[in-house]
């Protein structure tokens, strides 16, 4: 029994082999060296100020909790309904870039918006009423948009704001102005009156409805996941057709506003519309 006792202590005091020292230095020096850029790190971390960014803190930013006995409560503009009403718009947006300059343009639609409903034989049976509908359609959508953006939260201060009070406040002192007049219904204006070439360029005003694309396109580009490049082309390619498309929609619009006399006298310009 003694014989084992001191073998086995001659065997735990043997000294280890140059492989083991050398690999249990090795793992020292890296536990020492993780030690230190973890502690350097944190202060770091911990000295530096925290940035302000409200893109990267609305995404990450919880959304406060609100009362159960509101019956509409403040959206969160993060969702995906919001998300599918924002694509829904920019797609209405469009259709105002490229509907409305042709149609005061190039059409020969009645300048009364009753007249839609009137003209034809028999009465309504024309090829404009469809374009007043959903002139109409477009309008209502319009508004009900400007009625959601007093009710949708916007990011302020590393936070959600909901009060209904900041909201309204915020946005008549920011794009209220602007959605109003492009919601208004010019086309309910009479043209019995006279004025009928300063009428139509009022009429224009809807394109103030385009204002809201960067707002919008800044929501949905949350969530986009293409390439910077592939939306670069894209929207330069969308912004020279749509200028070539207003540029002859102007070209005529001037023409047509020039030969008024003409058409009056003549029998008029053949509707192009």
């Amino acid at each position: 029994g003694r014989v084992g006792i001191e073998q086995s202590r001659g065997a735990a005091e043997e000294p280890e082999s140059i492989e083991e020292l050398t690999h249990r230095s090795l793992e020292s020096i890296h536990d020492s060296k993780g030690h230190q850029h973890k502690k350097s790190s944190f202060l770091l971390h911990k000295a530096r100020k925290p940035k302000l960014d409200e893109k990267v803190n609305a995404e990450h930013a919880p959304f406060p909790k609100q009362p159960r006995r509101r019956v509409f409560p403040v959206q969160d503009p993060r969702t995906d309904a919001r998300f599918g009403w924002d694509v829904w718009l920019m797609v209405l947006i469009f259709y105002v870039m490229l509907v409305t300059p042709f149609q005061i343009s190039f059409t020969r639609a009645p300048d009364d918006f009753v007249d839609n409903f009137t003209a034809g034989d028999p009465p309504g049976y024309n090829k404009y009423i469809v374009l007043a509908v959903l002139n109409g359609v477009v309008d209502i959508m319009f508004f009900a948009d400007l009625c959601l953006c007093f009710n949708t939260a916007f990011f302020e201060d590393n936070e959600w704001v909901v009060s209904r009070r900041r909201i309204a406040v915020n946005y008549v002192c920011s794009w209220f102005v602007l959605d109003l007049l492009s919601i208004l219904p010019y086309q309910l204006i009479s043209t019995r009156s006279g004025f009928l070439k300063m009428i139509r360029m009022v009429r224009l005003m809807k394109m103030l409805r385009v204002l809201k694309q960067p707002r919008i396109m800044a929501r949905i580009a949350a969530r986009n996941t293409m390439r910077a490049g592939q939306q670069a082309v894209l929207k330069y390619i969308a912004i020279l057709l749509f200028l070539l498309h207003w540029t002859a929609c102007a070209i005529r619009m001037i023409a047509s506003m020039t030969l008024d006399d003409c058409r009056k006298k003549r029998g008029g310009i053949p509707d192009w519309g």
